[in-house]
């Protein structure tokens, strides 16, 4: 009986170690499969979230950079299709186009005339100045109206200076004799002068002691400094109304001529204008003239009389000296009004002559 009972209880303690034993493996079984779907499911979940934010980022971040390409790109285009861009690549091509092209006019009866001629090309780029004889060898020379398709407009300073050549023909279509252009062209007989010249520069024909006749056209506004001074050959000129300017001493010492008009516009004759102009007979000058400059007709010695218009308010020193055989001077004014002129001390001498000033109203005798 008491063998029975602890049987009984050693079964029980059995059965109870056995079920202790079921509970914990069971907790055991358990416990790490729901670890186990945890991690993985935090995995999963970070690993989703990872890849959503590096999507999100990726996705930010080329619409970022393709946003910033689009802006350039417009403004690229903008920059390309702005009108003032377009306009000043325009006009910078057309000006290259325009320096690199070529003129190509030409005129037959060039074909006659002299060649070799030295020219520079004017800023305009189709038109040129002549600056010297070059390897041209003609005594005549007739100046092209173009040279290698340039229009010839100007004659330069200094182009012919001291060149013995016999005459010279300008073409149409110079507008200026520059400085000393034909200066001590002590051969020279004959110029030709186109109407088209307007402008005759400083000394441009002083010491043509040959030159005979030159015809001035009517067109030339402006007379230079000594522009005829010591052509002593010079006979007759005649100076155009056109001309509103005539520098001192663009006649000087032209012995050979003997009359001369002063054109209407001429307001000043200057200073030893006609100098020593020693066959000058006689001297017409027009109502528009105020002032007779120092020495304008000084040693004209074959002047015997001049008529001084009514406009005339000063006689510069010297203006009449020396002009033995002036005798007679017609005031077209009255005694009032020639008493009224600024008139130098000297602006004639009395040691050798006396001349009377014949005004409308009376005379005056010096």
């Amino acid at each position: 009986m008491k063998a029975n009972k602890i049987i009984s209880i050693f079964l029980s303690l059995v059965m109870i170690c056995s079920a202790t034993f079921s509970f914990v493996s069971c907790d055991i079984n358990v416990n790490e499969p729901y670890e186990d779907s945890t991690e993985n499911k935090t995995n999963s979940i970070s690993d989703d979230t990872t890849e959503d934010t590096t999507t999100d980022i990726d996705e930010e971040t080329s619409e970022e950079v393709s946003e910033e390409t689009s802006e350039k790109i417009s403004e690229e285009t903008s920059e390309k299709s702005d009108p003032d861009t377009t306009e000043e690549t325009s006009d910078e091509t057309t000006e290259e186009s325009t320096t690199e092209k070529i003129p190509t006019a030409s005129d037959p009866d060039d074909e006659n005339k002299s060649k070799g001629l030295r020219y520079s090309v004017n800023e305009d780029g189709v038109s040129c100045t002549i600056t010297g004889k070059g390897t041209c060898k003609d005594a005549d020379i007739y100046v092209p109206k173009y040279i290698d398709g340039y229009a010839v407009t100007a004659i330069g300073s200094l182009a012919f200076v001291y060149n013995a050549m016999n005459s010279i023909t300008i073409p149409e279509g110079v507008t200026t004799i520059g400085f000393s252009a034909f200066k001590k062209c002590s051969n020279v007989v004959s110029i030709n002068i186109p109407s088209s010249v307007t402008f005759i520069g400083d000394y441009a024909f002083s010491e043509c002691t040959a030159l005979e006749n030159i015809v001035l056209p009517n067109g030339i506004t402006s007379i230079g400094k000594e522009a005829f001074s010591n052509c002593t050959s010079l006979a007759n000129i005649v100076i155009p109304n056109s001309v509103n300017s005539i520098g001192d001493s663009a006649f000087y010492c032209c012995v050979g001529l003997t009359s001369i008009v002063i054109p209407e516009k001429i307001t000043i004759i200057g200073k030893n204008l006609f100098t020593s102009c020693v066959f000058l007979e006689s001297v017409t000058i027009t109502n528009n003239v105020t002032s007779i400059g120092a020495l304008a007709f000084y040693d004209c010695a074959s002047l015997e009389s001049i008529t001084i218009p009514g406009s005339v308010t000063k006689i510069d020193d010297g203006a009449f000296y020396a002009c033995y055989k002036l005798k007679d001077i017609y005031f077209e004014g009255t005694v009032e009004a020639w008493n009224a002129i600024d008139l130098h001390s000297r602006w004639k001498d009395t040691d050798f002559t006396s001349t009377t000033i014949h005004c409308i109203d009376g005379d005056v005798t010096y």
